[in-house]
């Protein structure tokens, strides 16, 4: 049973911690990679959106436009070793899409596919590549489909259900007045992440915060923000690409907390052959990945609950404590159905019942479960 249980916190703490940045919140993943791709990779990739982005707004543009982009020029792209991407969003499912040239990769993992196969009509438009790109999604009504806007020079095209709606592509002062051409990224940010349903674009230093409702534009300074060549929200945090790195931003001042930038193939994408660690270090860490788990939760002080089977692994404090769910939570033996934490609570399903138990910062004592429960 001991070995069981170390066999069982390892590959959960390797999936909670080395997979998708699920709880990538700052501290705890930079203490491994942080200083190091802080190091390494600042210098080296901060430039890499003027030099190698494919983005340029000057003669490099127009005349790449002219040469390369009227025709598919990459059969095959890896995402790990040509990971600047153009543009990010999410779509509605939840399933991210990572533009780069005339190609998309879905998802954290696996190939990319030509953008024309998901979006049928943008190479008649796009000419290879997209600037900056995000989603409005749906919040009016049932019957108002959300929209994906692609951002390419003076041009805006905004899609429903994966079709150019009638009358794009138009021109970006029309569709949002007061945003400049020759955008870099652009990521939505709704209320109560911003006070005001708002979108970020970003061209160069140059940050515009525009309001969805009144239109309005309000001009920002980010100083401890990168040039962005892409921007996306992830998890209810925000993050923006530069290089191979990426750094987590409030999108309300720009303010980047925590050890950053990191290197994107070390959180976002899935590189099994990247790095310095040995094919059998990577193989521990992709096998781990792929446990599947219950439920995961995390509070708004950072602690985290992971459970599967008899068992459970919780990061409190910044300590890990593994052990069975029975020991732990009170009324509770395996195989739970869902959890999430909630003012300092952590709400456990079960069945047809919902436990909610205060959390305890002592290992050696279990969670308490809360007066008059569990409930239906």
């Amino acid at each position: 049973m001991r070995l069981l249980i170390q066999i069982l916190t390892i590959c959960l703490a390797l999936s909670v911690c080395l997979a998708a940045p699920t709880n990538d919140h700052g501290n705890d993943h930079g203490n491994d990679h942080g200083n190091d791709h802080g190091n390494d990779h600042g210098n080296d990739h901060g430039n890499d959106h003027g030099n190698d982005h494919g983005k340029g707004h000057g003669n490099d543009h127009g005349n790449d436009h002219g040469n390369d982009h009227g025709k598919h020029h990459h059969g095959h792209f890896d995402r790990c070793q040509e990971l600047v991407f153009d543009a990010a969003i999410e779509n509605k499912e939840g399933v991210h899409y990572f533009f780069k040239d005339d190609h998309v990769f879905k998802g954290f993992q696996g190939e990319g596919e030509l953008t024309n196969k998901t979006f049928p009509e943008l190479d008649d438009h796009l000419l290879g590549h997209v600037d900056a790109a995000f989603r409005m999604p749906s919040e009016d009504s049932p019957d108002h489909h959300e929209h994906l806007y692609f951002f390419l020079d003076d041009k805006v095209f905004s899609y429903e259900n994966h079709k150019l709606e009638e009358g794009y592509p138009k021109a970006i002062s029309e569709v949002f007045p007061g945003i400049p051409d020759h955008l870099d990224a652009a990521v939505e940010c709704h209320n109560p992440d911003c006070p005001k349903n708002t979108v970020v674009f970003f061209k160069g230093h140059e940050i515009y915060h525009y309001d969805i409702e009144s239109k309005e534009v309000h001009e920002k300074e980010f100083k401890s923000m990168p040039n962005c060549s892409a921007a996306f929200r992830y998890a209810g945090h925000y993050y923006c690409f530069h290089g191979h790195d990426f750094s987590k931003f409030d999108p309300n001042t720009g303010e980047v907390n925590g050890k950053y930038p990191k290197e994107a193939r070390e959180y976002f994408m899935s590189c099994p052959h990247y790095g310095e660690k040995t094919e059998a270090e990577h193989i521990e860490r992709e096998q781990c990945s792929h446990v599947h788990l219950d439920a995961i939760t995390e509070d708004d002080d950072h602690d985290l609950f992971a459970f599967r089977g008899h068992h459970y692994l919780s990061k409190i404090d910044g300590k890990y404590h593994a052990g069975t769910i029975e020991s732990g939570f009170k009324g509770l033996h395996d195989d739970i159905d869902a959890a999430f934490s909630h003012e300092e609570h952590i709400h456990i399903i079960k069945n047809d019942k919902m436990y909610v138990y205060n959390i305890s910062h002592k290992p050696e004592e279990p969670h308490a479960l809360r007066d008059g429960y569990p409930k239906m």
